[in-house]
């Protein structure tokens, strides 16, 4: 193979992993946690191909990232090869170079990517802490906002999401996804006991996030716990005069029509 073609090789090469790893969401700046695959199309079919990393700090560390499947193999009809890396926390503290090698007939050639990863600071809590509502006798679900913080104190960004979110809810736990444009938690009646007669209060904490890329996201130290306060119905009873003046025709109430068995009766007014 000729330098020429060599180099031109080179060029589409990098080019390619270049623009896949922008769409692979920062992979050329991966936050510590998360998990991006490395791609090259338009290589020569029935090459063989092989990756590797080498680190500014001379030896690599293989405690800071780790493959996930093959990191060589042979081209195939689709002209692709990729490697999927998770970088560990830590892997921050240097500069990393993806390499990759393809040879076929005896001529070979390498590119590299150059990946930077980002510690991560990011977190997610809840907009308000607490709120109140009135018993509702068809549904005492309800909804929380949260907002999230990036490494720079800014909203965690769109390509990050859908986020999972595990939450206890009154100590049990429950796992839901939410996405960008619909930043909100949703808690079901169905995982707490509210009672009609008595206050009840819901905590609901979050326990555990990770982005699109599986990334943790830390909940935050102040506003990682909400309380719903949902309050009894008060009891009433409508006197004769409060019953003539605003002329109530149609309720009804529970009296007790025995003191000593104490027993409840349902009573229609005349």
């Amino acid at each position: 193979m000729t330098q020429y073609k060599q180099f031109i090789m080179f060029v589409l090469m990098l080019t390619s992993l270049v623009n896949l790893a922008g769409a692979q969401n920062s992979a050329k700046f991966p936050i510590e946690g998360s998990t991006h695959v490395y791609t090259c199309n338009g290589l020569s079919v029935g090459a063989e191909y092989n990756f590797s990393i080498t680190s500014n700090a001379g030896d690599v560390n293989t405690d800071e990232f780790n493959f996930i499947g093959a990191i060589s193999g042979i081209v195939g009809a689709d002209g692709l090869a990729a490697v999927e890396i998770k970088w560990n926390t830590g892997s921050s503290v240097n500069n990393y170079e993806v390499w990759l090698e393809v040879s076929l007939s005896g001529c070979s050639n390498k590119i590299f990517l150059g990946v930077s990863p980002q510690p991560n600071n990011r977190s997610i809590g809840f907009d308000v802490v607490a709120s109140t509502e009135c018993f509702n006798l068809s549904d005492n679900s309800f909804a929380i906002s949260f907002i999230t913080s990036d490494n720079n104190g800014q909203p965690i960004p769109a390509a990050y999401f859908p986020l999972s979110v595990e939450l206890n809810v009154n100590g049990e736990s429950h796992t839901q996804t939410v996405s960008y444009n619909s930043q909100i938690l949703q808690v079901s009646e169905q995982w707490f006991v509210a009672n009609p007669q008595q206050n009840t209060d819901v905590l609901v904490s979050i326990a555990n996030v990770t982005d699109v890329n599986n990334a943790s996201v830390k909940a935050g130290i102040e506003n990682g716990t909400h309380v719903r306060s949902i309050f009894a119905i008060p009891e009433i009873e409508f006197t004769e005069e409060l019953r003539n003046k605003y002329k109530l025709k149609y309720e009804t109430f529970t009296a007790y029509i025995d003191s000593d068995s104490r027993s409840m009766e349902r009573m229609e007014p005349k």
